[in-house]
C-alpha cells in the first residue's frame, strides 16, 4: 500500500497566499499551477488518490510533488531546471543564426545612407558565381541524360 503523504502547512504568512494565488492563476506556467493545486487540495485534507482523480494524473506524481513542497516550500513548486528535452542549439548559436538572417545576402542591392542603391560586396567560394567544377559536373550530367533519352526514342 502506498504511503499517504500530505503537504506541510505554510511556514510563513506570505507562503500560503502565494500558493493559493499560483493555484488560481491563469497566466502562470501550467506545471506550477497544477503543482500548487495539488498542495492546496492536500491542505483541504484530500488523499493523493483523490487529488489524482480530480487532476487527472498519477498518484505517484502527487506524492512526489507534495514531498518536494514539504522539503523546499514554494520554490519546490513547478518544474526543476534541467528537466525535459535539451535544446539542439546553444543560445550563442541561435544569436549567430539570427544575426546572419538579418544581414542582406551578398551581391544584392542595398540602400546606402545617401538613398542610392549599391551592390554589397561578394565574398566566399562562390564569389564569381558557380564554381567551375560544379558547372562541368552539371554539363556531364545533362549530356548523360540527353544521351540516355535519345537512345530510348529510337
Amino acid at each position: 500500500m502506498p504511503k499517504q503523504v500530505q503537504a506541510r502547512k505554510a511556514q510563513f504568512e506570505q507562503e500560503e497566499p502565494q500558493v493559493y494565488k499560483l493555484a488560481r492563476s491563469h497566466h502562470a506556467p501550467a506545471d506550477g499551477k497544477v503543482h500548487a493545486q495539488m498542495v492546496v487540495e492536500s491542505w483541504v485534507g484530500k488523499t493523493p488518490d483523490e487529488i489524482a482523480t480530480e487532476l487527472d494524473c498519477h498518484p505517484k506524481t502527487i506524492r512526489i510533488q507534495l514531498a518536494r513542497y514539504t522539503a523546499e516550500g514554494v520554490s519546490g513548486i513547478g518544474m526543476r531546471e534541467g528537466e525535459g528535452r535539451k535544446p539542439r542549439l546553444t543560445e550563442l548559436e541561435r544569436r549567430q543564426i539570427f544575426a546572419l538572417v538579418k544581414k542582406s545576402p551578398p551581391g544584392r542591392l542595398e540602400r546606402q545612407t545617401s538613398d542610392t542603391l549599391a551592390a554589397s560586396s561578394v565574398k566566399g567560394p562562390f564569389a564569381s558565381g558557380y564554381p567551375e567544377i560544379f558547372i562541368r559536373d552539371l554539363d556531364n550530367y545533362f549530356q548523360r541524360v540527353m544521351c540516355h533519352a535519345s537512345s530510348r526514342m529510337v
